[in-house]
């Protein structure tokens, strides 16, 4: 059994995991990501794997409307982005 130490756990513990991170997207004439920028590397698209599209929290005052893409670069990297569709900002979230 483990000794309750009676210390009290703050919630400024708390981290965020799997942050997006904005990027630089160049977009074709039908807004889909053609070429971005990540890590200061310049990486062109070869292949959109899947879209998908969320509308959450709609009832806030900051609602969250997504357009997901999972993409591959021409150097064979698989990744997952976002264009906010509120902010039009695009966004990685996982490498």
């Amino acid at each position: 059994m483990v000794k309750n130490s009676r210390k009290t756990q703050c919630s400024s513990s708390f981290r965020v995991l799997n942050q997006p991170l904005l990027i630089e997207v160049k977009e074709n004439a039908e807004h889909c990501p053609i070429e971005l920028v990540h890590k200061h590397k310049r990486l062109k698209i070869i292949s959109i794997d899947d879209i998908w599209e969320i509308m959450d929290e709609w009832w806030k005052r900051s609602p969250i409307e997504r357009c997901y893409y999972r993409v591959v670069t021409k150097e064979g990297i698989t990744l997952t982005i976002f264009r906010d569709m509120v902010s039009s900002n695009w966004y990685i979230q996982k490498v």
